[in-house]
């Protein structure tokens, strides 16, 4: 997506700086696979998200919001954006100038999931104990 977006902005014309990679979250939580005596026999599930910064700097807003909905119409499944934008004016005698900063930051994350039995428990316990 970040591919995407960067040559996106290349042929608007928009000067893109980026990606830069932002700390990824990891999220996991047990759940066991029974709702009665089945404690030993757990599924373990894993999220991990990821994030990229992409810096627009100087642009027109006009392109950039033409920028923002091209990417929001052909985004991919699963994968978030959140844009900070801020614009500055010039004002002079007859002359403005707009400029543009754009924070744009992609967020995408994938799931994973495993199982443990008892004896993969056991050997988890017994290895903790030697510790």
């Amino acid at each position: 997506m970040c591919d995407f977006a960067l040559r996106a902005a290349y042929y608007l014309n928009l000067p893109a700086s980026g990606p830069v990679p932002l700390p990824r979250k990891t999220e996991r939580w047990t759940v066991p696979r029974g709702h009665f005596v089945h404690k030993k026999s757990q599924e373990n599930f894993e999220r991990v998200t990821y994030k990229r910064l992409i810096q627009i700097k100087d642009g027109h807003p006009e392109t950039v919001e033409i920028w923002l909905a091209y990417l929001k119409k052909h985004q991919f499944y699963g994968t978030s954006m959140k844009a900070n934008v801020w614009g500055f004016e010039e004002l002079g005698d007859t002359l403005t100038t707009y400029v543009i900063y754009l924070s744009l930051i992609l967020i995408w994350g994938f799931c994973r999931c495993w199982q443990t039995d008892e004896r993969q428990l056991g050997q988890f316990t017994r290895r903790g104990n030697e510790a």
